[in-house]
């Protein structure tokens, strides 16, 4: 070690050794911030669930209706990306009919397979898109339990890919 070590080379020695003092205290206060917020946010974590729920939409062999003197909102019409398929959506008049007492028809039609029937009940909000030729995704807001559904089919294999309930029941 050589003995003509500067009082210059020895306070930056100094300064180092303060910066990282006070850098590894911010660390350690960020990282333990962190810790704490994702606890909390693991306690008020959403409920994801594939298990039967009250709220999945059905499959159905036969063109559902509505009776005669249920007030319906106007035929919503999608078609399919590369206009492969079109769902025909057809719902209760949300503003005249109780949610708990919603339901809504889609009827998916093509030249490919034969027409393919969901029934979809109990929702506040619903809306139903394309994600590719063969998916379909419905989403649904199921306000009174704090929560939504979503839901993938694919028409061509007429089977569910997905059915998720999403709540968070303040759990």
């Amino acid at each position: 070690m050589p003995l003509n070590k500067t009082w210059h080379d020895c306070h930056k020695v100094s300064l180092q050794a303060r910066f990282w003092a006070v850098y590894r205290t911010r660390i350690t206060v960020w990282f333990s911030a962190l810790v704490i917020s994702l606890s909390q946010f693991a306690v008020a974590a959403p409920d994801y669930s594939d298990a039967a729920c009250p709220y999945h939409s059905e499959v159905l062999k036969s063109q559902p209706h509505f009776a005669a003197d249920t007030p319906l909102q106007p035929e919503e019409v999608i078609q399919s990306p590369s206009r492969f398929a079109i769902a025909k959506v057809t719902q209760t008049d949300d503003v005249r009919v109780p949610y708990d007492q919603e339901e809504a028809h889609i009827e998916i039609t093509s030249a490919h397979f034969p027409p393919l029937y969901i029934r979809v009940h109990l929702f506040r909000a619903m809306e139903a898109k394309w994600v590719t030729d063969r998916i379909l995704y419905i989403w649904r807001d199921i306000g009174h339990t704090g929560g939504t559904v979503e839901e993938l089919v694919d028409v061509m294999d007429r089977k569910w890919l997905s059915q998720k309930c999403v709540t968070d029941d303040g759990k």
